[in-house]
């Protein structure tokens, strides 16, 4: 269901604003997961941007750029 990847995406980003990185991480995973069973390209690339941006927060930048 799309509109379930969506609110997951919206949780992870209030975790995020919250600096709580790993439930913010663990929110948008289960948000990829979605979109990409769902095959929602554009979805998929903003979702996996905001896990990047997640993961420069923690200073991972090697998984950031993966």
């Amino acid at each position: 269901n799309p509109g379930i990847s969506i609110s997951l995406s919206n949780i992870g980003l209030i975790y995020e604003k919250l600096l709580d990185y790993s439930k913010a991480l663990e929110y948008h995973m289960k948000s990829l997961k979605i979109k990409e069973k769902l095959g929602y390209k554009q979805s998929i690339a903003i979702t996996l941007g905001n896990i990047g941006s997640i993961y420069v927060h923690l200073s991972d930048y090697d998984i950031a750029l993966d």
